[in-house]
């Protein structure tokens, strides 16, 4: 779905969940947008803000939810999408932000999402540790620490090899 310019004058462009895509069909169908390409219109001309906060706080209070305003769904969005694995650069785009630290803003990563990452990156240092190689003893030596004593047989006051 392309947004036309935004609050950055940017158009965007917001990808749809498949099961709104007829939903969205059926909604054109059966009301005239009067050729403007737009969603929603008030007797062919874009509605207001205050009217689109009515509409939400109305399927809101019938969801059992309090004051609802449509800049949280942004916030709710870019949270769900983070707390789901999308990457911060990808939410950025989405939402239409020039930096990721306003993207930070609107995204909040949940405890749960922070508990579940720390035990997946535990398990996989704890694998490390468990699966050590087998230690070689001091008297193991190799072909060429052997060729090295032979050759270099003496030390230095130091400890070093010549």
């Amino acid at each position: 779905m392309r947004v036309p310019l935004g609050k950055l004058h940017n158009d965007r462009y917001v990808p749809l969940h498949p099961q709104l895509l007829p939903l969205l069909q059926a909604w054109s169908a059966t009301h005239d947008d009067n050729g403007t390409g737009l969603l929603l219109t008030n007797r062919g001309r874009a509605i207001n803000r205050q009217a689109v906060v009515r509409m939400l706080n109305r399927a809101g209070r019938r969801a059992g939810l309090g004051h609802l305003h449509p800049h949280q769904l942004r916030h709710t969005l870019a949270t769900q999408a983070v707390n789901r694995g999308m990457r911060l650069e990808a939410i950025a785009a989405l939402l239409g932000h020039r930096t990721l630290r306003m993207t930070i803003r609107y995204a909040r990563i949940a405890n749960k999402t922070v508990a579940d990452e720390y035990h997946a990156v535990s398990e996989k240092v704890e694998a490390l540790y468990a699966a050590a190689a087998p230690a070689l003893g001091a008297e193991v030596e190799g072909p060429t620490m052997r060729r090295v004593r032979a050759e270099h047989h003496r030390m230095l006051g130091n400890g070093w090899c010549r």
